[in-house]
C-alpha cells in the first residue's frame, strides 16, 4: 500500500495539519487569521456606524417634519 494514502482521520484534522506544517505555512496562516479578524472588525464597525446613522437620519426627518418654523429648527 502506498504510504501517502495510509493516513488516518486524526492526522487529517485542520489542527493536526497546522501542527505538522512548516514555520512558513504557520506564519502565512497566522497572517491570514489576523487579516480575517481585522476585516471582520472593519465590517462590524461599519455596520454599527451605518445603523447609528440611519437612526439619526430617521430622528432628524421626524423632527424636521414636526417643526413649524424652519428657521427655529435650523438654529
Amino acid at each position: 500500500m502506498n504510504p501517502v494514502f495510509n493516513m488516518d482521520a486524526a492526522t487529517m484534522s485542520p489542527v493536526a495539519l497546522f501542527l505538522q506544517a512548516d514555520w512558513v505555512v504557520k506564519f502565512v496562516m497566522g497572517g491570514l487569521l489576523l487579516a480575517s479578524i481585522w476585516t471582520w472588525a472593519i465590517i462590524i464597525s461599519f455596520s454599527v456606524r451605518l445603523r447609528r446613522t440611519k437612526k439619526e437620519m430617521a430622528r432628524f426627518e421626524r423632527d424636521f417634519w414636526k417643526a413649524e418654523d424652519i428657521d427655529a429648527f435650523h438654529k
